[in-house]
């Protein structure tokens, strides 16, 4: 089965989003040497959790399509 460029772009680009928040992530810790101000770590702690919600959510979204057949099901 073909896929659509458009769709397989999405998904590089997903996947380069979350590549770069781990590598921001990683950058703060190290700069800080593991010991990160509350402030950064508390906004961090909000990014992770927003990063979990959304793979959580597009795994739910992947489970659906892949699960179904016809793609006009999907609604």
């Amino acid at each position: 089965m073909a896929v659509d460029p458009a769709e397989e772009d999405f998904g590089h680009e997903f996947a380069g989003l979350f590549r770069g928040v781990a590598a921001h992530e990683h950058k703060i810790c190290y700069r800080f040497r593991g010991a990160v101000p509350p402030n950064l770590l508390s906004e961090l702690t909000n990014a992770a959790e927003a990063a979990t919600h959304l793979d959580e959510t597009t795994e739910g979204l992947h489970r659906l399509v892949d699960h179904t057949s016809d793609p006009d099901e999907v609604s």
